[in-house]
């Protein structure tokens, strides 16, 4: 029930949600409020788009010394790009990571090294789903050995 619902909310908040379908929602004790929610949040902050996000993340590790943001930091921005990177690691992890983000995302300093470790993690778990083999994760070392 949980993953029907996210599936109604990302389909509300990208426009799609059919009038029919949220008329539907409406009916169930509870949804309208989250039906307006939800609605707010995709006028008051519409999604950034990729592209604009690739270069603050780009423009913020710049000025940060190579530092990669952090999820638990106090400052929203870098939160922000901090879950910005980590929608992109998910999206690598299930194979759905495409080639234009990929080479977009690479023109960010050290980020090449980030991508290793999100495909070598997504091999891993890939592997490990195949009955009779068992995979360990490579170590940052052996990744930095292994670009050389």
């Amino acid at each position: 029930f949980a993953n029907f619902v996210r599936k109604q909310q990302n389909l509300k908040a990208q426009g799609k949600l059919p009038d029919q379908n949220e008329q539907r929602l409406a009916q169930v004790p509870g949804m309208q409020k989250l039906l307006d929610r939800w609605g707010q949040r995709c006028h008051a902050q519409p999604r950034q788009d990729f592209e604009a996000a690739a270069r603050k993340l780009e423009a913020w590790v710049q000025n940060n010394d190579g530092r990669f943001p952090k999820q638990a930091s106090q400052q929203p921005d870098e939160a922000a790009l901090a879950r910005f990177m980590s929608a992109q690691q998910q999206l690598a992890s299930r194979g759905k990571l495409d080639s234009v983000r990929r080479e977009r995302l690479l023109r960010i300093p050290d980020f090449h090294a980030k991508l290793q470790r999100w495909d070598a993690r997504a091999v891993a778990t890939s592997a490990s789903k195949v009955p009779g083999i068992e995979v360990t994760r490579p170590s940052k070392k052996l990744l930095a050995v292994s670009t050389e």
